[in-house]
Formats: C-alpha cells, structure tokens, sequence
C-alpha cells in the first residue's frame, strides 16, 4: 500500500505531448513523478488539472516505455 501522499497519474498522449492527467482538485499543486520508484521530475500541475510533456524529448520517452511495460508511475506531493 502506497502512502496517502502518492497519487495515481493517468498517462495518454495528445498530439505532441504525454499528459499526465491529475484532475482539477490539485491544481498548482507541486509533485514528483516516479516510474517504478525512482525519481524522474518535478513539475506542477496546470490549470486544466494536467501536466504535459513533449513527445520529443527523453522525459517522455521515459513515461511512454514505462507505460508500455507495465511499470508504475505514480506522483508524490512535492514536500518544500
């Protein structure tokens, strides 16, 4: 069981972005994404309840595979 401060992300891609979708209770909301446990960014959530990433660059190349292999992605509240 993942402690309360972790939060699912739903990942799909948009045209030339992934989003990472949040919903629109956390906007401005700092978080840390993860895949399969290990630290990738820090971004804050969008006024739409998302985060966006180009598909060209390796952060997303990074979320795309994980996807793809079933590893987990997850966010984790940002602590400053």
């Amino acid at each position: 069981m993942l402690p309360s401060e972790y939060v699912p992300v739903k990942v799909e891609r948009s045209g030339n972005y992934v989003v990472l979708n949040f919903g629109k209770d956390v906007v401005g909301t700092p978080f840390d994404i993860l895949v399969d446990e290990e630290y990738l960014f820090t971004a804050t959530v969008g006024k739409k309840g998302t985060i966006k990433i180009k598909r060209d660059i390796e952060l997303a190349e990074i979320i795309i595979n994980a996807k793809r292999s079933n590893l987990s992605i997850q966010a984790r509240i940002r602590k400053e």
